[in-house]
């Protein structure tokens, strides 16, 4: 079985995308593509690249909560349980319209004290804004982090 090239992400079209690299079984059968995804190092250069503390956020949302862009996007202030016990995410607005609770980890429980102790968010979105902006926002990180030799 070869082992698939590291590089992660490659331009195609408007945006960026992930590379599917060729694996061949060991039977002699047909092979098959694995995507190719960011080691947690790369993850974190994305993030420190960041355009701004909002887009940080989202980023991290996406990361350590396992977070769809739409889902993120949705998340409310009232889905936050900040519970030191038990700190959960309600997903109301999951795939399928299906709702579910999502554990938050240390990093995210962190950013999200520093979020509502510091900002006026009291009702409403988390994050209000498009996914085109958002879109905007991971393509600004990535292609800084290019720029810095992170990526």
């Amino acid at each position: 079985m070869t082992t698939p090239p590291t590089n992660a992400i490659v331009r195609r079209g408007r945006g960026l995308h992930p590379r599917k690299a060729q694996v061949q079984q060991n039977s002699g059968g047909k092979g098959f593509t694995l995507p190719e995804y960011l080691e947690a190092d790369q993850v974190q250069a994305v993030l420190a690249a960041a355009p701004n503390p909002r887009a940080r956020l989202l980023m991290l949302l996406q990361w350590r909560a396992g977070l769809r862009i739409s889902e993120a996007l949705a998340l409310e202030a009232a889905d936050l349980s900040l519970d030191p016990d038990q700190p959960t995410i309600r997903v109301r607005q999951g795939k399928g319209g299906r709702s579910r609770m999502v554990p938050v980890h240390p990093e995210l429980l962190n950013a999200f004290t520093a979020v509502l102790q510091f900002s006026q968010i009291g009702r409403g979105r988390i994050i209000p804004v498009s996914r085109s902006t958002a879109w905007r926002w991971v393509q600004a990180a990535v292609d800084r982090a290019v720029a810095l030799g992170a990526l």
